[in-house]
């Protein structure tokens, strides 16, 4: 599921608070493990994508391997937690057709 909302508002943090060039933010979401983040992110981030996309898939071996990267379980618990709500605000984000200010100004013809 996607959230043109949500793309855009991480989109924009990235490159404005991170500094992350657009060549970065296109890496990280072709495939995150492109992506500029040191490799234990990485691994908690897939981690939270597993989840968000089958929970039921998430096993013992998934969170063993977080604790060899050295995440503790409220670290596990918290960012699962954080992409299970992302979740569910691209849920009403797209229900409420909530767009982006660039994009209701591309929409009516206004620059």
């Amino acid at each position: 599921m996607e959230c043109d909302y949500c793309i855009d508002l991480n989109t924009g943090m990235l490159i404005n608070k991170f500094r992350w060039t657009i060549d970065q933010v296109k890496a990280t979401r072709d495939n995150y493990l492109n992506s500029s983040f040191q490799d234990k992110d990485k691994a908690l981030l897939g981690l939270v994508l597993k989840a968000v996309k089958n929970s039921n898939k998430v096993n013992a071996e998934d969170i063993a391997s977080m604790h060899i990267h050295g995440w503790s379980d409220g670290d596990i618990f918290d960012a699962v937690t954080y992409g299970a709500k992302m979740v569910s605000a691209n849920i009403l984000i797209n229900a409420f057709k909530v767009e982006t200010e660039l994009n209701s100004h591309i929409d009516s013809g206004k620059s």
